[in-house]
Formats: structure tokens, C-alpha cells, sequence
């Protein structure tokens, strides 16, 4: 979350755009309050509880920012409109677009910029298009005192503190801009000569690696304990490709596999010995399907296997009448090797990474390329820890403040990152349509990084 939040003042120099997902079985597990906490931290963050696609589109387009979509179970989530808006703004290039008519009568198509970090929050997974490209966090209930903590509560005073945080990760954002946009083009090379400084684990790939690449670079430019501590949590909520993020058929795949190691001297299957041996699985969905609430049926399981090319035949032996048509578990092999290997692949490197990491101690990185250098740790300032806070100009958290009203009121400063309700978002951000955020700022000092010291 604290990457997050610092990667929302200059999300627009990435490719694609974070979205998070506090996704908890049932009400009251702290998913709002989690969102409003993160968003306060945000800059330029907005909440809403309820938002048509049209709405949604054109605030994006005019104002941009975090958005924190609440209570998704009700807020259009089987809304195909809504399901493409969301899925057109994971990637930088992506575009919505309307016919809308125009002051003379004419119809036009027009398109809409809507790329966006976004936060979801709810008690259901949303469709497998929206989350692989969602990092979910499952929440869950607090455990009644004296058995869990006292439960957090965001006050006026946790609010401030927000805010002045969002300020500072803007202020960090402006002063490293030119490092952030090398370490991204550093990190791209790296991943297409399979160099093995890539910041992002190389069993991410493809939509996988996309939504974790910005949290993997941004902690590598923080330093200190940010790159362990990423690859941490990216093993917890990900270690490879979560099951809901499958399609219905590949987790098909998957649980016949599991029936078929389970009884490996079987190898003929009837698709009702299938369908029963799916349904006593009760950690699964196939006794009550997300869509129906039904077991899974067995022309669903038919059609969805044809898909694939795996279909019934009739065993060569007995009278064709007697012969009723069964599954051959060799005809699974092609699609179990073209579809799940990966997914095997990725889990048996996320382990050795793991393993590495736990025996290393930290997140290291292999002896330097000459032809690929990584770009310096810069860490990010001490004050979020709330001790005294050093800046580029070595002044203390006070002093700087007391700078940045100053340069408020000059002709060339910067005004201070302040929450707003209308278009002048930021006057540091370059007006105009939609683009590469390019920061501005009264220079003084040598410019040099923050020190070191603990991170937030």
C-alpha cells in the first residue's frame, strides 16, 4: 500500500496502471476502511459509492487521479459497459470509445482517455478479465479483544498525517522523476535480454508481470528493505497465478488433473464418475458454480472440455451398444502440457526464489552487466517514520515546510500538493490532455538523492 501510494503521483510515466482489490467473504472486514486510508494517502484521490460507466469514463478524462470504487458487488459489476471501461484503463495506450452527437446534428465516435489507478473493495471476486489485473488482498474480520488488536479507526488526526504523506510522496516523486523514468527503461532491457537483474521476478510474465512491475521498481529505487519486502508480499498474494484469475476451463484442467493423480491406474473416465469426483471437492466451485448456484452440469463439462479438443470415445472392446463412450486420460496430456505447464513452471520458481531469499536475507541482485547497469538506489526520505525528515536541501521536515510556503507565493515555485475538487489538480502537472506528468520547481542545493535511513 505505502508503494501505492507513492507510485499514484507519477503513475503515468508507467505502462500500465495499479489496481488494487480488498475482497473479503463477508461485510465488516475493513476493505472501506482500508481503500479511504490508501486513498488519504493518494494524491489527488477520489472515492465513490456509486458510479455509472458514462459518469466514470469522463471523470477520468477530465480530472484523472486515484479512484476508489466501493462495494463493487453492486456498483455495476455485471455491467458488461463497465466491465470493458474497467479493463480499456489497465493499459497507458487504452481508449474508450462512444458515439456521441455533436452541436450540429452529427454523430461522431469519440474517444475517452482512461487510464487509471484504481481501488476496488468487496465481498465478490469481480469478473477473471478485471481481476488478473487486479493485486487482490483478502481481508477478513477483526478478532474481538483480547484476542486481536484494537481496531484501527481513521480520525481527523490519521487524516492529516495522510495528507502530509501524499505531499511528501509528491515531492519525492518531483525530485526523482528523471531516475524513475531511466529505472523503467532500465528494467524493460533487462527483461528482454532475460537479464538476470531484472527487478521483477522472471516466473512473472506477461499480465502478471505487468500489474507488479511498478511496485517492483519503485521499490528498487527506495532501497533498503522495500525490494524484500515487495517480493514478500507479491509471494503471499501471488505466487503465481491464483485460481481466480483462470478461465472456467482452465480450472477445469486443473481439478481433473488433481482427479487423475488421485486414481492414477484409472484410465478411462465416464463423465459422470468426472462429475461426481468434481463435486465432492468441497474447497471448489464445481458443487455450486459462481453463475447458477448449481452443480456443474454434464453438458457444461462436455462443451467446455471440446473446447480444448478432449472428447468422448468408445473403448475398443465389447459389443458397441456396451460400449459407452468414456474420457481416455491420454487425451488430456497435450492440453494438460500446453495449458498448466506453465503454471508449474512458475510455481517451482517461485519457490527457489523463496528459498533464495530466505537463505540470502535480503533481496539481492547478481553481479553487474557492464552493458546493463542498474540504476542507483534511491531511497526514499526518513519522514515517514516521523522522525526528523532530510530533504534534497538538508532542511529538517519543519524548515522545508516553511521553503515550500515560500514557494508557494514566488512566481516560479511550487504550491503544495493539496486535495481538490476541480480540474487544477496539481500545479506542478503540466495542463493539457493526458500527458507524461513534467514536474517544475524553484532550484536551490547541490539536488543530490535524500540520505539514507528507514523508509516511511
Amino acid at each position: 500500500m505505502a508503494l501505492y501510494a507513492a507510485i499514484s503521483a507519477l503513475y503515468r510515466t508507467f505502462m500500465h496502471a495499479l489496481r488494487l482489490m480488498f475482497l473479503s467473504p463477508e461485510p465488516d472486514s475493513g476493505k472501506s476502511t482500508a481503500g479511504d486510508l490508501l486513498l488519504a494517502c493518494c494524491q489527488d484521490g477520489e472515492r465513490t459509492d456509486s458510479i455509472t460507466p458514462a459518469a466514470l469514463f469522463r471523470f477520468i478524462e477530465r480530472w484523472g487521479g486515484v479512484i476508489f470504487i466501493n462495494e463493487t458487488d453492486w456498483n455495476g459489476a455485471k455491467n458488461d459497459d463497465m466491465q470493458g471501461l474497467l479493463n480499456s484503463g489497465f493499459e497507458s495506450n487504452g481508449r474508450y470509445h462512444r458515439t456521441e452527437q455533436t452541436g450540429d446534428g452529427q454523430w461522431v465516435v469519440k474517444k475517452y482517455q482512461v487510464f487509471a489507478p484504481l481501488i476496488f473493495a468487496g465481498t465478490k471476486a469481480l469478473r477473471s478479465q478485471i481481476n488478473s489485473r487486479c493485486i487482490i488482498i483478502p481481508m477478513e474480520p477483526a478478532l474481538p479483544p483480547p484476542l486481536g488488536p484494537d481496531i484501527f479507526d481513521i480520525t481527523p488526526k490519521v487524516l492529516q498525517e495522510a495528507a502530509e504523506l501524499a505531499s511528501r510522496y509528491v515531492r519525492w516523486a518531483q525530485d526523482h522523476l528523471a531516475e524513475v523514468e531511466a529505472a523503467i527503461q532500465w528494467a524493460s532491457e533487462a527483461r528482454d535480454t532475460r537479464s538476470p537483474d531484472d527487478p521483477v521476478p522472471m516466473h512473472l510474465r506477461n499480465r502478471s508481470a505487468d500489474k507488479w512491475r511498478p511496485l517492483f521498481i519503485i521499490a528498487h529505487l527506495a532501497g533498503g528493505p522495500w525490494p524484500e519486502n515487495i517480493l514478500r508480499a507479491q509471494q503471499v498474494l501471488q505466487p503465481v497465478k491464483s485460481l481466480a484469475e483462470l478461465s472456467l476451463g482452465v480450472q477445469l484442467l486443473f481439478a481433473i488433473k488433481n482427479i487423475f493423480e488421485a486414481k492414477p491406474a484409472k484410465k478411462q473416465w465416464p463423465v459422470e464418475e468426472l462429475q461426481q469426483a468434481l463435486i465432492e471437492d468441497r474447497s471448489s466451485i464445481w458443487g455450486e458454480m459462481p453463475d447458477t448456484g448449481k452443480q456443474v452440469s454434464l453438458p457444461c463439462i462436455a462443451s467446455t472440455l471440446k473446447k480444448y479438443g478432449i472428447v468422448r470415445r468408445r473403448p475398443r472392446n465389447g459389443v458397441a451398444e456396451n460400449r459407452p463412450r468414456v474420457y481416455f486420460t491420454q487425451s488430456f496430456k497435450q492440453p494438460f502440457d500446453r495449458y498448466l505447464k506453465y503454471a508449474e513452471i512458475a510455481d517451482e520458481a517461485a519457490e527457489a526464489e523463496t528459498a533464495e531469499a530466505a537463505s540470502a536475507g535480503s533481496f539481492t541482485e547478481a553481479d553487474e552487466d557492464p552493458e546493463l547497469t542498474s540504476p542507483a538506489s534511491i531511497p526514499l526520505s526518513a519522514a515517514w517514520t516521523g522522525g526528523p525528515r532530510q530533504s534534497n536541501q538538508g532542511l529538517n521536515c519543519e524548515q522545508e515546510l516553511a521553503q515550500e510556503d515560500r514557494w508557494a507565493n514566488s512566481e516560479t515555485g511550487l504550491t503544495p500538493c493539496k486535495r481538490s475538487d476541480g480540474p487544477a489538480v496539481q500545479a506542478s502537472k503540466v495542463e493539457g490532455p493526458r500527458q507524461t506528468p513534467s514536474f517544475r520547481r524553484a532550484s536551490s542545493g547541490n539536488g543530490s538523492a535524500p540520505p539514507s535511513g528507514e523508509v516511511f
